[in-house]
């Protein structure tokens, strides 16, 4: 669930939390989505980057991790109409990402930060109080 400039959203239909591994780069892909029509989905998704192991009650925000050129955390959110907004554009971000638990069969945490439209780079949207609970591949 999270709040998107004051509107609360939540998805369920489709979630996932994916971590890899290909050495020195450790990631973390997150996305809940529901689909609106066709090939259209509204959701979120965030992204965690480090060169060390992500592991629990670290916050991940969206400094550049040097080593590996990207930012350790990102938030890319669909709005109903399949406009897409990314933190990684946005002046100032703002974005933490905590995982507060972690299993081999889920991920739980918190995440915020402001993200920026892909199309015009000067609209933007404020996610707060973004909560996950996902099933982990």
């Amino acid at each position: 669930m999270i709040q998107n400039d004051g509107t609360n959203k939540k998805y369920i239909e489709i979630t996932t939390a994916v971590f890899t591994t290909v050495l020195p780069l450790y990631s973390c892909a997150m996305v809940g989505e529901k689909p609106i029509t066709g090939n259209i989905y509204e959701g979120m998704g965030i992204t965690i980057s480090s060169d060390a192991e992500i592991v629990a009650n670290v916050t991940y925000t969206d400094a550049i991790v040097a080593s590996l050129g990207t930012p350790a955390a990102s938030l890319l959110f669909t709005d109903e109409a399949g406009a897409q907004f990314a933190s990684v554009i946005a002046v100032s971000p703002g974005v933490q990402v905590i995982i507060s638990a972690m299993d081999a069969n889920s991920v739980t945490g918190y995440f915020s930060g402001t993200v920026v439209s892909t199309a015009d780079f000067t609209t933007s949207r404020t996610v707060t109080e973004g909560q996950f609970h996902l099933p982990r591949l």
